[in-house]
């Protein structure tokens, strides 16, 4: 390559740097509720997939050591059993025993990482909750300056001669006051932003024993290493939580992987659910920015398979969110609704969605998901053909949309495909976790991370 063509296709750096000034303003646009949604959703989706990666790491090693084990006590000791209770007994000659004994140390110690990993990981998980919730206020505070006028917080004369303007003292005090919430207990951080927001938060929030479970067993882990105390007993029931028959003071719990699932999905739609609430309440002139958020949420969450999260997500927004601020957007959130259920294996939930509204006015494209939804395919390759190469669905849609999942894998939507954009309809690549779990060993999981 010529030193001529290479500067014309490498770019300056000012020019680098220039693009980056630009993408920097532009995300300083960002709603600040907004920004603190993806951050929380991006850094909980980390955690829970880290969390996946690390627990199928763990089971392989775990499984690979305990045949390792196996294979040194057929060689160097003499093995006898199992007796009635199905234990096995281990003679250990002294010239292996240090090796021996060495060897189920490692065993122990891998497999007790298979219980305190899922801890920690619950830990880490409540903590991004707690940042995200000082982010929103802060935002809320930010969008509403006037709501920290009733702040009882006082500042001293010598105190305000410390800041340079008034927004450095109203920048403290918006700390202080977010520093105090956040020392409460998630219940009475509930309590303080009901009052605080003149809002009812906890009205048919069906979560909330989970949510106060949860946190609560968080603190176990952190103050006792899962023992369970009085004090989890008693918050448990004040609100309502259906604790098992076993659980009492001096058990200990655990965080298996279905907990986790469901821990995971409920902190999720939580902080979900607080920020829209409060998003509509207090910020009522970027109801539209709102409502796109929240449907793409949901959509981020069909493409990831995520059926039964976006059920929730989504039935939170027709059950408790109701009124949007547009036709096309409400009509968006009933489509992936009843994708959601569809894919989750309801499809008699999702054709009832579909058919409790009238599709017979709206444009080409909502009649096309009407169709598929309903898997009335051949109707719907009618409407495809109609919308054409240059219409409202590209081809990029028909290959990634959930809406499309199993419509283009039909033999006949493939050659209609190609007809319309005069290319193939090509197979995604599958995603990271799909690979390790067409390559992982199924005894594995079931062993040791359930």
């Amino acid at each position: 390559m010529s030193e001529q063509n290479k500067f014309i296709e490498e770019p300056a750096i000012e020019d680098i740097e220039a693009v980056i000034v630009e993408e920097e303003e532009e995300e300083q646009k960002e709603h600040p509720i907004e920004s603190a949604l993806n951050i929380y959703i991006d850094h909980i989706d980390s955690l829970f997939k880290t969390l996946f990666l690390t627990m199928v790491t763990i089971g392989k090693t775990l499984k690979k050591t305990k045949e390792y084990v196996d294979e040194f006590e057929k060689r160097n000791c003499e093995v006898s059993g199992p007796d009635e209770h199905g234990n096995y007994k281990v003679k250990v000659h002294e010239n292996y025993y240090r090796r021996w004994n060495n060897l189920h140390k490692e065993l122990n110690q891998i497999s007790l990482s298979g219980k305190l990993v899922p801890a920690s990981f619950l830990t880490s998980l409540i903590s991004q909750y707690d940042a995200f919730l000082g982010q929103l206020i802060k935002a809320l505070f930010d969008l509403n300056p006037e709501i920290l006028n009733s702040s009882e917080r006082n500042l001293s004369y010598s105190q305000l001669s410390e800041f340079g303007s008034i927004a450095d003292a109203r920048a403290h005090i918006v700390e202080k006051e977010i520093e105090t919430v956040l020392r409460k207990s998630h219940s009475e951080q509930f309590d303080w932003l009901e009052k605080k927001f003149d809002l009812p938060l906890r009205k048919d929030l069906s979560i909330w024993p989970t949510f106060i479970e949860v946190t609560e067993r968080r603190n176990l882990f952190v103050h006792t290493r899962g023992i369970v105390s009085s004090q989890y007993i008693k918050v448990c029931k004040l609100h309502g939580v259906n604790l098992p028959n076993d659980i009492k003071v001096g058990a200990k719990l655990e965080a298996p992987v279905n907990y986790m699932k469901e821990a995971y999905s409920c902190i999720f739609d939580m902080g979900i659910q607080l920020a829209h609430v409060l998003w509509r309440k207090k910020d009522p002139k970027n109801r539209e920015l709102a409502d796109e958020n929240l449907n793409n949420i949901a959509f981020e969450l069909l493409l990831n398979e995520k059926y039964n999260l976006a059920i929730r997500v989504l039935d939170f927004a027709v059950n408790n969110i109701k009124r949007f601020s547009s036709e096309q957007i409400r009509r968006f959130i009933i489509i992936n609704r009843a994708l959601a259920y569809k894919w989750s294996g309801n499809s008699k939930i999702a054709s009832k969605i579909i058919n409790a509204e009238d599709w017979t006015a709206t444009s080409d494209d909502f009649k096309l998901a009407e169709a598929v939804v309903l898997e009335e395919y051949d109707k719907a390759d009618t409407i495809a053909e109609k919308i054409g190469p240059n219409g409202s669905i590209n081809a990029t849609a028909y290959r990634e949309w959930p809406l499309f999942l199993k419509y283009r894998e039909r033999p006949e939507f493939k050659e209609l495909f190609k007809k319309i954009f005069n290319e193939d309809l090509e197979v995604l690549e599958q995603s990271v976790e799909e690979v390790i779990e067409a390559n992982q060993d199924d005894e594995i999981i079931h062993d040791n991370i359930t």
